[in-house]
């Protein structure tokens, strides 16, 4: 950055910062993780310069010989690492996958049962599918906080809708991708499986997975998957040309050869023992946190996890919501996410989404854990106190030594 600080003093200062915040918060935001350093470093290639409109052997232009060898590349690196007979690795998000997976397979106005997420490009009334087609949302059942498969199936059944699509980044149980799957065929439905929050914990086989049993999954690249940000589509063989054209022109123009290279590096990490062990780490430390969570009287969403992630449910013991959960962690140097649970209204976050995926990439334990689910007790269950605040940054300040991110960036 060396060239940067020199032209941009402001802007390499502001980037700077942003490093520097990685490596000064424990970062337990959900979707938040560390990409490898050869990620980063096929991000800032000059593939970054590189346009190659359309396919590997059908592109718009000359010179795409080298874009071609990444692109298939980085496919096949996908579709070994997830057994999967087609992959589609352009997609610039997995918004944007599912997106394109919709304009696929749908026609508008057609019905789909969705399975509500907390983003608001999930479904939201502003989102892609929220305005080309009827959406009836499910989720988990609020009295026992878990996905009633057979009650989806009853609204399948009573809606008759042409697309399923089941996944959330706010539920923290595995998903049971064939009662799913018989569901959507009792009513001769498409299902399509969103793995934009646990794809890293299926490649890292600690995860059950839909690939072969939904028609498409959708995906991000980064949070689990420690990749970097963007998207990709898995599917059966059947669907390649649909998705194919709704991709491109359908829905992008040129995909960004820098991204795909750095998808390609990302995908044969997660083939290694190397990446299995991390995935297992990151539901040991998920459990371990909210065990420990529980252990000190609060409410855990489902009673627990098997993901990365932990909900912390706030009503009946911090009445500020999450909002302000949020914002008191952060000034400990904790981010986090407020989340609805399942019987909030629209306008309210009951709930506190914390993430086992980016501690766990710094080398953090069960041990460390545990010192996470005190920190987060003791900043929430009293009014908002400086000087607990300032012993929380110093010993959080105090574990980074031995769990260093980013430190040849920060030299």
């Amino acid at each position: 950055m060396t060239r940067l600080r020199e032209l941009d003093p402001e802007l390499a200062g502001l980037l700077r910062k942003e490093t520097l915040r990685h490596a000064a918060k424990l970062e337990l935001v959900p979707s938040a993780n560390y990409p490898p350093r050869e990620v980063l470093e096929a991000l800032g290639s000059p593939a970054a310069a590189s346009g190659a409109e359309g396919f590997p052997g059908r592109r718009s232009q000359a010179g795409c010989e080298y874009a071609d060898a990444i692109e298939k590349m980085a496919v096949e690196r996908a579709r070994a690492l997830f057994g999967s007979e087609y992959a589609n690795v352009q997609p610039h998000s997995g918004t944007t996958a599912l997106s394109i997976a919709c304009q696929a397979l749908l026609k508008p106005g057609d019905t789909v049962l969705f399975m509500q997420g907390p983003s608001a490009s999930h479904g939201g009334p502003h989102s892609f599918p929220a305005r080309n087609y009827e959406l009836v949302r499910y989720g988990p059942d609020p009295r026992t906080e878990v996905l009633d498969v057979g009650a989806v199936h009853g609204l399948a059944r009573k809606h008759r809708p042409r697309m399923l699509v089941a996944g959330s980044a706010a539920y923290p149980r595995a998903v049971d991708w064939q009662g799913l799957r018989a569901a959507a065929d009792d009513v001769k439905a498409v299902l399509v499986a969103d793995l934009s929050a646990t794809a890293g914990l299926v490649a890292g086989r600690v995860l059950p997975g839909p690939v072969g049993v939904a028609d498409v999954v959708t995906a991000s690249t980064h949070q689990t998957l420690r990749g970097p940000r963007g998207g990709m589509l898995l599917a059966r063989a059947a669907h390649a040309e649909r998705l194919d054209r709704a991709t491109q022109p359908g829905s992008q123009g040129a995909p960004h050869l820098h991204a795909l290279a750095a998808k390609a590096a990302a995908f044969r990490a997660a083939q290694g023992a190397d990446f299995q062990a991390y995935a297992a780490q990151v539901v040991r430390n998920a459990a371990a946190l909210a065990r420990e969570l529980a252990g000190l009287g609060w409410g855990v969403l489902t009673g627990g996890t098997d993901t990365h992630l932990v909900v912390l449910k706030l009503t009946g013991r911090f009445a500020a919501g999450g909002t302000e959960a949020e914002r008191r962690l952060d000034r400990a140097g904790i981010t986090s996410a407020r989340t609805r649970l399942p019987d909030d209204p629209p306008e309210r976050a009951g709930g506190l989404a914390l993430g086992s995926a980016a501690v766990t990439s710094r080398g953090m334990r069960e041990a460390e854990m545990a010192r996470v689910a005190r920190f987060v007790h003791e900043l929430l269950s009293t009014s908002e106190n400086e000087s607990v605040r300032a012993r929380v940054l110093g010993e959080i300040a105090d574990l980074f030594p031995s769990f260093p991110v980013y430190r040849e960036l920060l030299a």
